[in-house]
C-alpha cells in the first residue's frame, strides 16, 4: 500500500522517522499480518539565508495588570472630558460673539423697521418720533448716556465737548433733531420729500459715525 503523508517539523537538521510496524489483513482473511517498515532518515533545511537572523518576530507581551488598565481608563476619560469642556466653552464664546450686536447694527435695523411701518400707512408724527428716538438711542448706547428725558438742547449740550464727533456731524445732528422737534411738538406737517429726507439724514449720520465711535469713544466727554 502507498500514500502521501504531510510531515511537520519545528527544528532544522537531520531527523529520523523510526521503524514502525503495520498490521493488516486481506479481504476474507481471519488472521492479521504484521509488516515492519524501515526507519527513514530526513534532513530539514532552513529557508532563511545562511548566517541571517530573524528580526521581525517579537515575543508576546504579558497581560496588563488591573492597576495599569484602570489608570489608562481614568487618564483617557480625563482627556476626553477636558476636550469636551474646551469645545463647549469655545462654542459658547463663539455663539455669544455672533449674537452680539453693536449700536450701529441695532440702529440700522430699527430705521428699516420704522421706514417699513411708515410706508405701510403709519402716521407721520409716529414716524418722526421713531426716527428721532432711534438716533438718540444710538448715541446714548455709544456714549453710555442715560438721557431718556433730556430735551434736544440738553442732549446736544452733552455732546458739544465730545472729541469723537466732528463739527460737521454735530451740525448735522442739530439740524436733524430740530426738524424732528418741529413735527413732534410744533405740529408741523412735512411733505413726503421732507419725511424721506429725515430718514436719509439719520442713515447717513449713523453710517458716517460708526467708525468714529468705534475708535474715538475714549475722547468722548458726555
Amino acid at each position: 500500500m502507498s500514500g502521501w503523508y504531510d510531515i511537520t517539523c519545528f527544528s532544522v537538521g537531520k531527523h529520523e522517522i523510526p521503524q514502525a510496524e503495520i498490521k493488516y489483513r486481506t479481504k476474507g482473511a481471519r488472521e492479521w499480518v504484521a509488516k515492519k517498515v524501515r526507519a527513514i532518515d530526513i534532513a530539514v533545511d532552513s529557508v532563511l539565508a545562511a548566517g541571517g537572523g530573524v528580526n521581525d518576530i517579537k515575543d508576546i507581551k504579558g497581560p496588563m495588570n488591573f492597576f495599569d488598565v484602570t489608570m489608562l481608563i481614568i487618564f483617557s476619560t480625563l482627556i476626553l472630558s477636558a476636550a469636551g469642556i474646551g469645545v463647549y466653552i469655545i462654542y459658547k464664546i463663539t455663539r455669544k460673539a455672533l449674537k452680539q450686536k453693536f449700536p450701529y447694527d441695532i440702529a440700522m435695523e430699527e430705521l428699516e423697521t420704522i421706514s417699513n411701518a411708515f410706508s405701510g400707512g403709519g402716521d407721520v408724527k409716529g414716524y418722526y418720533v421713531g426716527v428721532s428716538d432711534c438716533v438718540r438711542r444710538y448715541i446714548e448706547n455709544v456714549f453710555r448716556l442715560k438721557a431718556p428725558e433730556m430735551t434736544t438742547e440738553e442732549f446736544l449740550g452733552s455732546l458739544k465737548d465730545s472729541a469723537a464727533l466732528s463739527s460737521v456731524h454735530k451740525n448735522l445732528l442739530e439740524r436733524f433733531l430740530g426738524a424732528c422737534d418741529l413735527v413732534k411738538f410744533a405740529k408741523y406737517a412735512p411733505t413726503r420729500i421732507e419725511a424721506e429726507s429725515i430718514f436719509t439724514t439719520a442713515r447717513i449720520f449713523i453710517e458716517e459715525t460708526k467708525g468714529v465711535f468705534a475708535h474715538g469713544m475714549e475722547g468722548a466727554k458726555p
